[in-house]
C-alpha cells in the first residue's frame, strides 16, 4: 500500500524459514491438514471446544516473554539489495500490536498540524513518516538496516 501511494513499483513474496527440511515439511503438511479440517462444518464443530473461549488468551507471562524477529530483504532492479531486521520483545499478537497502535496514536495526537501524511487511508510510513521510529524504539521495537 505504501509503495502504491508513493507510486513506486513493488513486488512482494513471503517465506517462512525453518532450521531443517523435516521441520518445514511437518509445518507445511500440518497447515494443509488443519486447513482441510477447518474447511468443513464438521471439522469446525470438532475443533471449537478445543479453542479458547472469548476473553481467554495467553497468560501475562506468555505475553511478556514472547518475541519476534522479522528479516526483510529487498532487491532493486540495478542488482543492489538491502536487508532490514525488525524485532521486538513481547507476544507479537498482543504486546507488539498494542505497542504499534498506541505509539502510532501518540504520533498523531502530538503532531498537531505537522502530521506528514494528509487524508485518506494511509500506511504508517506514508501517514506518520519518521516520527514513529523513535517512539517504536523507546517501546522496544527496533528496525535496522544491515
Amino acid at each position: 500500500r505504501t509503495q502504491a501511494l508513493l507510486n513506486t513499483p513493488f513486488d512482494y513474496q513471503e517465506y517462512a524459514r525453518f532450521d531443517s527440511a523435516t521441520t518445514a515439511r511437518l509445518v507445511s503438511g500440518g497447515s494443509k491438514l488443519f486447513e482441510a479440517i477447518l474447511g468443513s462444518g464438521f471439522g469446525r464443530w470438532m475443533i471449537k471446544p478445543l479453542l479458547p473461549s472469548p476473553g481467554e488468551g495467553p497468560s501475562e507471562k506468555t505475553m511478556n516473554d514472547g518475541f519476534f524477529e522479522l528479516t526483510l530483504i529487498g532487491h532493486a532492479d540495478d542488482g543492489s539489495h538491502k536487508r532490514g531486521i525488525l524485532k521486538g520483545k513481547g507476544d507479537p499478537g498482543n504486546r507488539i500490536t498494542v505497542k504499534c497502535i498506541c505509539e502510532s496514536a501518540f504520533v498523531l495526537a502530538l503532531a498537531g498540524e505537522s502530521t506528514p501524511g494528509s487524508g485518506g487511508i494511509l500506511t504508517p510510513v506514508s501517514g506518520l513518516g519518521d516520527a514513529l521510529i523513535p517512539r517504536m524504539t523507546a517501546a522496544g521495537i527496533t528496525f535496522a538496516l544491515v
